[in-house]
């Protein structure tokens, strides 16, 4: 008993000067060590002698679903799962945990990745923005296109011949009509229509 205490307290001391979040619980989910990292990441503090559950140190009473821990006899497999965290302040913190049995206890990796999820969030509501354009584009340019067939009916549908000219005279567009007086091709310019041309 006094060497797995020294052994602890040894473990304390290590998990003290590291930059990850690590949490230690016994089997029956009471946090029994947490380092200043965890508890700056969370947002709570804990004292060795507090008796709290593993579920209520990081979330409080705000989680998406319950923290489970499998219980695996002298098993060194790492369990991964993933949390949302309601912080007192109200933002959410993205976390994944991955957890290890170690004796009698588990040890346990918190890793905020916020940033990732919501970089993964922005990027999907973007590509989502994106398809939404397009096919606002796409219904634009249909309705566009057949109130240009319309259009095009109905001036081919006139008895007289109506061109469409650039401000340089040449001819962009011709009804019907016009193509009959001269098929395209022929006339280049709006006056090439007019016997005898002057301009």
């Amino acid at each position: 008993m006094a060497k797995n205490r020294e052994g602890i307290e040894q473990f304390r001391k290590v998990a003290e000067t590291i930059p990850e979040a690590i949490v230690v619980t016994d089997r029956d989910s009471y946090v029994v060590f947490t380092n200043r990292a965890a508890c700056k990441l969370v947002g709570r503090e804990h004292k060795g002698e507090d008796k709290i559950f593993l579920q209520d140190f990081l979330c409080g009473s705000s989680i998406d679903f319950p923290i489970n821990i499998p219980l695996y006899e002298n098993s060194l497999t790492t369990q991964q799962q993933s949390i949302s965290i309601k912080k007192d302040d109200g933002s959410d913190l993205f976390v994944k945990m991955r957890t290890v049995q170690w004796e009698q206890f588990y040890l346990i990796v918190l890793q905020d990745v916020s940033r990732e999820v919501m970089l993964l969030r922005s990027t999907d509501l973007q590509r989502r923005e994106k398809q939404a354009k397009n096919i606002l584009l796409e219904r634009y340019n249909s309705k566009l296109i057949k109130k240009q067939r319309t259009l095009k009916e109905l001036l081919d549908n006139l008895p007289e011949a109506l061109l469409s000219v650039n401000e340089s005279f040449i001819i962009e567009d011709q009804n019907r009509a016009a193509s009959d007086l001269k098929p395209k091709g022929l006339a280049r310019k709006c006056y090439e229509y007019l016997v005898p041309c002057n301009i």
